[in-house]
């Protein structure tokens, strides 16, 4: 029988030869200048290779099972060499603190930083990463990062600057396991199409599920950020972000709280939709959308139709959206026939609006279309201040849309009669008194908002929409757009907001990313 000491031989060797079961290892970086070179200092990239190969590189140990890097110093690492390949590794790269802009890896527009696949899980903490550029190789797409077959997680995060045919600061496609994006910033990155068969897709970042994944976005703004296909037959989809989720099959669960479309474009000239954001969901799978803010994006695109300035989600197979406490306002287009928020739903699909306010801009409210034998319901919705019409129905189906506890006043040009609810194609089933509707154009008189001039659409308390719905209709959530209780009174109100409502669940004070992004 082998003895203690030969035992020990045995399993340090077996951990030697298995990297699986390699300890954890981590690394302290304060070297700003990139490269691999022995020099008394171990750097990012040399870090980040000790991790792939699990051998010491240079200064740097050989990585484990689980590594960490730290940024230790404040400051600008320089990345501009190539982009670093990981293969199934858990790796973390955090700044010291929790502050991005303190902690900046700068790509200087020379590659991509990083990309994962066949597995394993990539988290960034506290840090920043800007002008990345991918074009020109095989895997174009993804600008800073690109994720495959692998877990991502990003917490307190910036992706600036960065460009790429699809997915201009992140492109990640997963089948499997968790992701989540907590506090991160999109700014300013580009999809463009300069690659053949790619391009146009995701300005700031760019999703796709192909099995029962799970992916998890709260407190995650996106600004200014574009997607652009000059090319004549690409479309451009997705300025802010670009999620699909298309396998029949596909259980999927996406989870989107606290989001926030600023000011960004999507531009071509043969098909453009969706410029803050841009769904398609075709499977089993379930999306929900909360508690997030579209403002001032832009479709740029000389066709006309129904397409989504803020927002735009294509749903088909048995897939579940719901929309809960969103607002759009000021997004524009250039053609008049486009809607700040497009639903479409297709064969047996689902979808669910519920305490939506559109408002106050030069385009149509909202555009509910329906095929199939599925549902379409939108309840205490406020779509009022929109200059080409309130709420406009494209019904190919038996099943009727419904509009129920809502509010459609005073949209159409200044002077003209209110276009406040219009039929382009077939019926909707919005019936004023027995779902409970308060529509301008078909005689209700002025609802007496608090103040719409500046953006107040709650209801004075002399209005006579205030505990004028129906409680019982399923679309009625337990929350109102300010996260209020939804029913004050005797009944419920009528729109997005309710009369004399209080914060009743703390979440104004949960996470401060969830309150800036979404209500204010």
């Amino acid at each position: 029988m082998a003895g203690r000491g030969e035992r020990l031989c045995f399993f340090a060797s077996l951990l030697l030869a298995a990297p699986g079961l390699l300890p954890a290892t981590n690394y302290s970086i304060s070297a700003f200048a990139d490269g691999i070179a022995v020099d008394g200092v171990c750097r990012l990239r040399e870090a980040i290779r000790a991790v792939q190969s699990q051998q010491s590189v240079n200064e740097c140990p050989a990585g484990g099972a689980v590594n960490t890097i730290t940024l230790a110093a404040a400051g600008t690492y320089a990345f501009i060499q190539g982009q670093e390949l990981l293969l199934a590794e858990t790796l973390t790269i955090r700044g010291a603190a929790p502050v991005p802009a303190d902690y900046v890896i700068d790509l200087q527009g020379s590659s991509r930083f990083l990309e994962i696949q066949g597995g394993g899980r990539l988290t960034l903490e506290g840090l920043t990463v800007t002008r990345a550029e991918s074009f020109g190789e095989i895997a174009a797409a993804g600008g800073a990062l690109r994720v495959q077959g692998s877990e991502l997680v990003l917490r307190d995060v910036v992706i600036s600057q960065s460009i790429a045919p699809d997915g201009g600061g992140l492109w990640m496609v997963g089948s499997s396991g968790f992701s989540s994006l907590e506090r991160v910033r999109f700014v300013d990155n580009l999809a463009e199409d300069r690659v053949e068969q790619h391009g146009g897709k995701g300005g700031g970042a760019f999703f796709e599920l192909t099995g029962p994944a799970d992916l998890r976005l709260e407190d995650v703004v996106f600004e200014g950020n574009r997607a652009r296909a000059t090319s004549p037959n690409r479309q451009a989809f997705g300025g802010g972000a670009y999620l699909r989720s298309e396998a029949p099959g596909n259980t999927a669960r996406v989870d989107l709280q606290g989001l926030a479309f600023l000011d960004n474009e999507a531009e071509s000239g043969v098909g453009v939709d969706g410029a803050g954001l841009f769904l398609s969901l075709n499977g089993k799978g379930a999306l929900e959308l909360a508690d997030s803010r579209f403002e001032g994006n832009h479709l740029i695109s000389a066709l006309d139709g129904p397409y989504g300035s803020a927002l735009a989600a294509n749903l088909g197979g048995s897939a579940i959206l719901r929309i809960r406490r969103v607002e759009a306002a000021g997004s524009s287009a250039l053609a008049s026939g486009t809607a700040q928020i497009v639903v479409r739903t297709d064969q047996t699909s689902t979808a669910l609006l519920d305490s939506v306010l559109v408002h106050s801009s030069g385009l149509s409210g909202t555009v509910l279309q329906k095929a199939g034998a599925g549902t379409l319901t939108a309840g205490q919705l406020t779509v009022t201040g929109n200059l080409a019409g309130g709420v406009s129905i494209w019904n190919f189906s038996a099943a009727l849309p419904r509009i129920e506890n809502s509010l459609l006043w005073g949209n159409g040009p200044p002077g003209s009669p209110s276009t406040d609810l219009s039929n382009a194609v077939g019926e909707v089933d919005a019936d004023r008194l027995a779902n409970h509707n308060w529509i301008g154009d078909q005689g209700d008189p002025d609802p007496l908002f608090v103040d719409a001039t500046e953006g107040d659409f709650g209801l004075q308390a002399s209005s006579g929409a205030i505990d004028s719905g129906e409680s019982s209709f399923l679309s009625v959530g337990p929350f109102d757009l300010n996260h209020a209780s939804r029913i004050v009174g005797s009944e419920v109100d009528l729109g997005a907001l309710e009369h004399g409502g209080l914060f009743s669940d703390g979440f104004e004070s949960a996470s401060a990313g969830s309150w800036s992004s979404a209500l204010l």
